[in-house]
């Protein structure tokens, strides 16, 4: 469908009106905590409680179980990579848009911990992509919609302090929630090729599919998930022109405030001078000009490099499906371990709980060998 401003300016009001029943007259809190809030209150008879938890017990009518299975098993797969490109590429890109900025900059969460927040972002998306994990009591599922009611609760709580956004819209509102969406459905498997990563197209499906499911239960309208790639490349594309001000100084300050917090990091362990690169990579020439970003050549030359020796790598490794198999598995146990460490050891002290996996004998890698399920070790 052709998207235009005058079509979709209205969901600047709309927002969430499942979950802000659910949590109406609940005040800020723990994401965790909050969420347990909104568990008794069903079990207690609250009827937006109640509605809330039923209907995102459920996978929404239009979701293929099929693509959706072989999408999660290729963000398993490709799960290092993605939370590189997604990383320092969708989601530093997307503080140009201010209305998706400023929310964050009221409550202080970027401006104290900028870094702390991508790896909750990834918490989410590690959760996710675990086996059952969108089950009905899946972990994944639980931590998508710890989100979403945090979301809700703070938009009650910014717009009780008289919170108009930038573009007059409401806090935390559809178009928004839409265009994060597609940071997960678009940009991260846009970015891909600069790591030397490459998807047929209906491997490229089976990943939309999954983030589309995910942005579901995320609380997005189902008239703002396009069904295809490619209508939500031209969705991308339109709200990045409509939406991004690269005038907008606080995104250029927070772009740089969470590389500098993420260099020299895990799981990635890479300079800032390195993570810049790629987030000029990721991002538009003019964009990164105007916001002060500059690559350098000496690890340009090495991504390119890398690029090179990962499409042999990926070639290889789905030529030998087992080796893929423990590429995959090494490579989501490192991110795991990574979110333990980042965001510590004691679940109940986490703003999102459980790392998945964390409890198992070999720690966070969510595929375990048959051997061991055999044995139930």
């Amino acid at each position: 469908m052709p998207w235009t401003r005058d079509a979709l300016v209205g969901w600047q009001q709309r927002v969430d009106p499942l979950a802000d029943a659910a949590t109406e007259g609940m005040g800020p809190g723990a994401p965790q905590m909050l969420w347990e809030q909104v568990v008794e209150r069903a079990e207690l008879g609250h009827q937006g409680a109640r509605v809330f938890i039923e209907q995102t017990r459920e996978l929404p009518t239009w979701c293929d179980a099929a693509s959706l299975e072989r999408g999660r098993a290729i963000v398993v797969e490709l799960g290092m990579e993605m939370a590189l490109v997604l990383t320092a590429g969708g989601l530093i890109e997307g503080y140009a848009a201010p209305s998706l900025s400023t929310p964050l900059i009221w409550t202080g969460r970027l401006k104290t911990d900028a870094a702390r927040r991508l790896y909750e972002t990834g918490q989410m998306v590690h959760n996710a992509r675990a086996p059952g994990g969108l089950a009905p009591d899946g972990l994944g599922r639980r931590t998508v919609l710890q989100v979403r009611v945090l979301h809700s609760v703070v938009r009650r709580h910014l717009e009780s302090k008289g919170y108009v956004g930038p573009d007059g819209g409401r806090a935390i509102h559809q178009l928004d929630m839409a265009h994060t969406a597609t940071t997960f459905s678009h940009k991260g498997l846009e970015k891909l090729p600069h790591l030397g990563i490459h998807l047929t197209p209906a491997e490229r499906f089976d990943v939309h599919h999954f983030f589309r499911v995910v942005n579901h239960l995320h609380g997005v309208d189902e008239a703002l998930l396009p069904e295809t790639p490619r209508e939500t490349a031209e969705f991308t594309d339109f709200l990045d022109a409509w939406r991004f001000d690269l005038d907008f100084a606080e995104g250029a300050e927070l772009a740089r405030a969470a590389l500098r917090g993420l260099a020299g990091e895990p799981p990635f362990f890479l300079p800032e001078a390195a993570l810049t690169t790629l987030a000029c990579l990721c991002m538009s020439a003019e964009q990164a000009e105007r916001w002060g970003l500059q690559s350098d050549p000496w690890w340009s030359r090495l991504f390119a490099g890398l690029a090179r020796g990962n499409r042999l790598a990926t070639g290889t490794t789905r030529r030998f499906r087992s080796l893929g198999k423990l590429r995959a598995r090494a490579s989501v146990a490192l991110y795991g371990r990574t979110l333990v460490a980042r965001l510590g050891n004691d679940p109940a002290r986490r703003a999102f709980g459980m790392v998945a996996g964390e409890e198992h004998t070999l720690g966070p890698g969510l595929e375990r060998p048959s051997w061991m399920v055999r044995a139930k070790v």
